[in-house]
């Protein structure tokens, strides 16, 4: 069985105002709509979306569906249910969660017991055919609001030691654990996603925090600093312009040449080497602009209305030298590159700054592109398999992984790739196992191959980030993929067997987007919807 989890973390905290009286925690169903509503999978009436929910809230009919004629009424009926749930859907919905906190020692000067610390954490599961599992998660950093609340409890001086009194613990310690009660909606708008992971934002109305797990003492209401004006989208002021400044980008710490997103988001300009400028015009995102923190334009784009997070991004995207000229140039749909990045040398203005030697990645990223040819979109599938027996050799990973003093090199090569009669036969070494694999691309799911990131575990650093293209098989063809794996200098076979998913490691995100999209471009004149 495939495992999907919808997780929601703590990011449901901090909100404004009395939660409503008819507000409860979301539901099983409910939770799985608003994923079909946000995210698919593949549409309301795809197999992935149809399996699922008759996987997990249907078995018994679901499994009885054994002939086409069955699986077709089946296939209409659970349709119709998920399209109801799906319109049902209304974002100003208000849902509670239950969660814990901690409170820091007594402020006299401010008469208040400061909350340190809090959890909230849901899990929920949707099981479908397969066996790779996909996480739907709304985590602390998501909740839109977040940072306009001041989490703590006044409380008079007499009230405060009377209360910690009461919870002293027999050793002498205090247990200073609070209950919460938070009410959230959910908002209308996709979040970034990571390799196999979906993210949900939320709006946090309030936060009610309680004296016993019972919910009955109530100690306080918390309320934010500020009301958004538009709470189903998450906009602040309708007509509004935003500034955040962020300490780096992205691709300086070894990410991509095309990445569009910065990181380590900053409170103030100090520390800062880039900001971005947000306008909203009604209510919805009109310009977007990242600048270098002495004013020169560095980067402009078209984003969604209401989000400018990276998956957000549609359209043709242009940065800039600090100097002024152009650097480059590429069309991104949903955060993704589409075709060709362009490239130009610096050309400073007379009188301009002098323009910064290239960076590492940046002729890294240069030497790729012109290295490795693009596949036309309409090639043909002569010219696919040519092209992809010819780049074969280049799809290689070699990257580096370190915590503390360790460190450990991963290595990723692609002996051969053959694409004949719509049979794509792998063989590569990662580490020291050999593998084969063969994929029917007329079973690919199209839709899944896009470049993905391979995420580091928590505690460990990577050099770079390492990229790979899966090959999944569509949820109704089982595992109609093989393999055989071997990790013995003789080459005897150490595990073989069915398989409905591959993975195939390229060096960088460009690498990855041309083979996504040749993968794309065999896998659909193979017959693959």
């Amino acid at each position: 069985m495939r495992t999907v989890t919808f997780y929601i973390a703590a990011a449901l905290l901090f909100g404004n105002g009395l939660a409503p009286l008819f507000a409860q925690e979301i539901s099983r169903q409910e939770q799985f709509f608003y994923i079909v509503k946000l995210y698919g999978p593949g549409g309301r009436s795809s197999d992935a979306s149809i399996a699922s929910y008759g996987v997990t809230f249907d078995a018994a009919n679901y499994r009885n569906s054994r002939d086409e004629f069955s699986r077709a009424q089946y296939r209409r009926r659970i349709a119709a249910v998920i399209d109801a749930g799906v319109e049902a859907i209304d974002f100003t919905e208000r849902f509670t969660v239950t969660g814990r906190g901690t409170l820091g020692e007594y402020d006299f000067a401010r008469q208040a017991f400061p909350i340190v610390s809090w959890n909230f954490d849901i899990k929920r599961s949707f099981d479908r055919p397969g066996d790779i599992g996909y996480w739907f998660e709304l985590a602390t950093s998501s909740a839109i609001n977040l940072r306009d609340f001041h989490g703590s409890i006044a409380m008079a001086d007499a009230a405060a030691e009377a209360f910690v009194g009461r919870r002293r613990t027999s050793t002498g310690a205090i247990d200073r654990t609070v209950y919460l009660r938070t009410t959230y909606s959910i908002l209308n708008r996709a979040s970034p996603t990571r390799t196999n992971v979906y993210y949900f934002t939320s709006y946090i109305h309030s936060i009610e925090v309680f004296e016993d797990n019972l919910l009955t003492r109530r100690l306080a209401i918390i309320r934010p600093a500020i009301e958004y004006e538009d709470k189903v989208h998450g906009i602040q002021r309708l007509n509004d312009r935003r500034t955040i400044y962020y300490e780096n980008r992205y691709r300086e710490s070894g990410g991509s040449e095309v990445a569009i997103n910065k990181h380590n988001e900053l409170p103030t300009r100090e520390g800062a080497r880039y900001y971005r400028v947000v306008d909203y015009v009604d209510g919805r995102i009109a310009k977007v602009a990242d600048y270098y923190i002495t004013g020169e334009l560095e980067m402009e784009g078209h984003y969604d209305p209401y989000c400018f997070d990276p998956r957000c991004a549609n359209g043709l995207f242009t940065w800039y030298y600090q100097s002024g000229s152009k650097r480059r140039e590429a069309t991104l749909v949903n955060g993704e590159v589409v075709g060709r990045v362009s490239h130009w040398p610096d050309q400073p203005r007379p009188g301009g700054p002098t323009p910064s030697a290239p960076s590492a990645a940046a002729a890294s990223a240069t030497s790729v592109q012109s290295g490795v040819a693009e596949l036309p979109p309409d090639a043909p599938m002569g010219e696919v398999e040519a092209w992809i027996e010819s780049v074969g050799p280049s799809m290689a990973s070699d990257y580096v992984v370190t915590r503390g003093t360790t460190r450990v090199q991963f290595r990723s090569k692609m002996e051969s790739a053959a694409l004949s009669e719509c049979l794509l036969t792998l063989r590569f070494v990662f580490e020291e196992e050999t593998t084969t694999a063969r994929v029917t691309m007329g079973d690919v799911d199209t839709r899944e191959l896009r470049p993905r990131v391979y995420e580091v575990r928590e505690g460990w650093t990577a050099n770079s980030p390492s990229y790979f293209v899966p090959l999944l098989a569509l949820a109704d063809r089982g595992r109609p993929f093989s393999q055989e794996s071997s990790g013995t200098p003789a080459g005897s076979v150490a595990k073989q067997g069915p398989a409905n998913l591959i993975y195939v490691r390229v060096r960088d995100l460009d690498m990855a987007t041309r083979v996504a999209a040749a993968f794309r471009r065999a896998a659909v004149l193979c017959g693959a919807p």
